[in-house]
């Protein structure tokens, strides 16, 4: 296995929106597709750290199913329902994206915060979403591919190999969404001069090969 820990993701979104709502508040929870082991593992997670601050109450949840239009779809009768709520933790930032259009379109922006998990780069990732102010914070839940090869390589080459390959998280909020929109980008900077290099390397080879001929 080679990938996030969703009850780890879990945990340390509880802990952060302990200390943001300073340990009193309501919660409400838009959970992945019903059934799925990360959806079940995200709200186990959450649940049970947010035992620690009996002062935060859990109100219904709603089933996003990954997507942000079943979001936009369901969430306005729940926080119709609940206008107790004082922030939203969705399991995925496209769910929370959708979380922040409807208290936006119901006019309790200002008031409800909404929290993702992912924090993936790019314009429409959850560090831009965090940076732009829609959300106040992401879960970085890594995608894991360089890991994955490099076990892969290990297995096909018969070296040793850890079965289990945690990969950890962190929150991605104002202080350090910057800092990490910018590694981001000049790790993207240095993947295009690789590729660009490839480039130039290949025309170098067919040069010499027409030479040769």
């Amino acid at each position: 296995y080679v990938g996030g820990n969703d009850v780890e993701v879990e945990e340390a979104a509880a802990h952060f929106i302990g200390s943001r709502l300073r340990g009193r508040g309501n919660v409400l929870e838009i959970q992945g597709l019903a059934g799925a082991s990360p959806a079940v593992d995200r709200h186990a997670g959450l649940a049970k750290a947010l035992g620690s601050y009996p002062g935060i109450r859990l109100v219904p949840p709603v089933h996003g199913d990954w997507k942000r239009p079943s979001v936009v779809q369901n969430l306005p009768a729940v926080l119709k329902a609940h206008p107790e709520v004082n922030l939203i933790f969705a399991h995925n930032d496209r769910m929370a994206l959708g979380a922040y259009q409807v208290c936006k379109q119901l006019g309790i922006s200002n008031k409800v915060r909404v929290i993702g998990v992912d924090g993936l780069p790019g314009p429409h990732g959850g560090i831009q979403f965090v940076q732009d102010g829609v959300l106040t914070a992401t879960l970085l839940y890594p995608p894991g591919g360089e890991e994955a090869i490099r076990t892969a390589m290990r297995i096909l080459q018969h070296q040793p190999y850890a079965k289990e390959n945690m990969l950890g998280t962190m929150v991605i909020d104002s202080t350090n969404a910057l800092t990490m929109k910018m590694q981001t980008e000049q790790l993207a900077g240095q993947q295009q001069d690789i590729r660009r290099q490839q480039r130039l390397l290949q025309q170098q080879r067919d040069t010499y090969a027409s030479q040769q001929t």
